[in-house]
Order: structure tokens, then sequence, then C-alpha cells
């Protein structure tokens, strides 16, 4: 019987393509330079964003300014909605979190440095 091969690796041409074709975003520039496993850094209409994804399972997305229409992508590619938004260190965080949305919540909020979190 054959094997099914998952695929876990959100390559960065990919998100950038996912981001334009499914999500509706134009001018969405992942820094190929600047990547790592599990890890992006990019750029959508100026506003600098960071991303760190783990397979069906959750996303983070920092961006120094709050940009909706590139959470309302991130959601319409993962194919779920984020549990909350909250600042740290300057920038706005979303995340996104398919498994354990409420442990994660109750875990931040006691989370040193994290202010006005918002359970979405």
């Amino acid at each position: 019987m054959a094997e099914t091969v998952v695929n876990l690796t959100w390559y960065s041409h990919n998100m950038e393509s996912d981001l334009e074709h499914q999500g509706g975003l134009d001018n969405v520039v992942i820094d190929k330079s600047n990547v790592d496993e599990g890890s992006y850094v990019g750029r959508y209409d100026g506003n600098r964003f960071y991303v760190r994804w783990a397979y069906k399972a959750s996303l983070i997305l920092s961006m120094k300014q709050f940009s909706q229409k590139l959470v309302d992508a991130f959601s319409k590619v993962l194919g779920y909605k984020p549990f909350c938004r909250y600042n740290c260190d300057g920038s706005v965080i979303v995340e996104w979190d398919k498994i354990y949305p409420a442990a994660a919540f109750e875990s931040l909020r006691e989370e040193k440095g994290i202010t006005n979190i918002v359970r979405l």
C-alpha cells in the first residue's frame, strides 16, 4: 500500500501565492533572505510582519501596525479564525490556534510584557 506524504513546509513563495490567490491580497512580499523553518519575515502595504506557524495547529502574526486585511487573508488561507490579539514589544500580535485556543489565551494572559489582550 502506498504511503501518503504530507508536506509540512510552507515555502515562502507558496505563502506569497496563497495570500494573493486565496487571501485576496496584492503586493505581499516574503523576504527570502530571512527565512527559517516555520518562520518568515514579510511586508504588506509598507507594513513589516513576522510569521511563525506550526502545520495544522497554530500561527502567530506580529505586525508593526495592525492590518485587518492581512489578518483576514491569513484566516482565509488557514481556514480558521484567530483567537486573540495583543500588544508586545511595540508590535501588534494576532494568534490562531486550532487545537487549544482557550488554554493558549489563558497562558498569554499570565505572560509579562503582554498588554491589551483581547479574545476574538
